[in-house]
């Protein structure tokens, strides 16, 4: 059985937000939170910067390919990708870093060439 006071749902740095949660009831309640703060602190949310990831235990499956419902702060819908770049990582849903660590080769190899 999973013990949900132990579960860290929200992480911040700055303006940067990452909600997480193991289920979709958990993430619907996340979003409720924000939508609550944003009225009670008169901050905005916006649903255009934001995108939700679905990490399925398929690692080959995406999050287009499953059925699963929008999610939506102050009444504006957030947008699913499989991929998105999050503080300097690309994080992807299919369960590896290759484009990660492609993306950190190539900026190497950029900087290696910038200074020859």
């Amino acid at each position: 059985m999973f013990n949900w006071s132990s579960l860290l749902g929200a992480f911040a740095y700055a303006d940067d937000i990452v909600l997480l949660a193991p289920i979709h009831k958990a993430m619907q309640n996340l979003f409720a939170v924000c939508d609550n703060f944003a009225h009670e602190c008169h901050v905005v949310f916006n649903a255009k910067k934001s995108k939700c990831l679905y990490f399925n235990s398929y690692a080959t499956r995406s999050r287009i390919s499953t059925n699963v419902s929008q999610f939506s702060v102050d009444g504006n819908d957030i947008e699913f990708v499989d991929e998105w770049p999050h503080l300097g990582h690309i994080i992807i849903t299919v369960h590896n870093d290759k484009a990660d660590i492609i993306s950190k080769r190539n900026v190497l190899c950029g900087q290696i060439n910038s200074v020859l």
